[in-house]
């Protein structure tokens, strides 16, 4: 349901009905991606700094268990620091965090948002 042809030209899920009808699983695999082997330890000061790419890096380490404890609370968190300083990455997986209550509570008003 959340395919790859379902993706914009950024990489990212179009939003459609699909997401509101996908398992969590589903779900699951579209809030995780890799990402680059950038020492944590550095993403981290750089997240820490405001850097909204970083913060999202660090949503990902933690939903994917890279270089740190898979942990989906962290990884929404890391998301909504990033979502707030703008990144349309982050706002979408905080989103999908949101539909299926992954890491936060289902709550699909604030998924919207």
């Amino acid at each position: 349901m959340l395919s790859e042809q379902d993706e914009n030209p950024n990489g990212q899920p179009k939003p459609s009905r699909s997401v509101l009808t996908a398992t969590r699983q589903e779900v699951i695999l579209a809030i995780q991606e890799p990402v680059q082997g950038t020492d944590v330890n550095r993403v981290l000061n750089r997240a820490g700094a405001g850097d909204s790419t970083a913060q999202y890096e660090m949503g990902l380490r933690y939903a994917d268990g890279e270089g740190v404890p898979q942990n989906y609370r962290d990884a929404m968190a890391w998301f909504a620091k990033a979502a707030a300083n703008g990144n349309d990455n982050a706002q979408w997986k905080l989103g999908l965090g949101y539909v299926m209550g992954i890491g936060v509570p289902h709550d699909e008003r604030k998924a919207v948002v």
